[in-house]
């Protein structure tokens, strides 16, 4: 029993440092992924479910000066190149620093079109609502201090198994 105790422990601590280990390269490409997939959709009129939405969105934020076509190719550009940027690890800085326009611009309706984010029963999100909240996520930190706790939690937790 014992040395089931002790494969199961190791191999939960060598899966656990490998999460660990890779989590945030994981993390950058899917957001990276999701990004460069969402944009190429705007590319293409008619296939993107936030298309109505982002063309309303710029023509606010303009103030009507930038027309629709040319705002959504806009978006898609800098969807699309955010994600590219997180896909491939390169140009970082300037990616996250795209990245910060892109949330403002993602979250602006929430402030300038709440009538059509929060319209449904007892101001319930809409589904274009959902898909706004859903693009921000805010990362946790202390990353390290969040390791060093479940690590000392596992050692605790396989001193306690194998006293007799």
């Amino acid at each position: 029993m014992r040395l089931a105790v002790d494969w199961f422990v190791d191999l939960e601590n060598a899966i656990h440092r490998q999460l660990v280990h890779h989590s945030t390269t994981l993390l950058r490409v899917s957001v990276g992924a999701v990004f460069f997939g969402f944009g190429l959709l705007k590319y293409f009129p008619g296939t993107s479910p936030a298309e109505d939405l982002t063309l309303k969105t710029t023509e606010l934020l303009t103030f009507g000066l930038v027309p629709g076509s040319v705002a959504l190719v806009g978006v898609a550009t800098l969807e699309c190149f955010i994600g590219l940027c997180l896909l491939t690890g390169r140009l970082m800085r300037l990616a996250i620093w795209l990245l910060v326009l892109q949330l403002v611009g993602i979250l602006s309706p929430v402030v300038l079109l709440p009538e059509r984010l929060f319209g449904g029963p007892g101001y319930a999100p809409t589904l274009e609502g959902q898909y706004v909240l859903k693009g921000h996520h805010p990362r946790h930190r202390g990353d390290g201090d969040r390791r060093r706790q479940l690590s000392r939690r596992a050692n605790r937790a396989r001193r306690a198994l194998i006293r007799p």
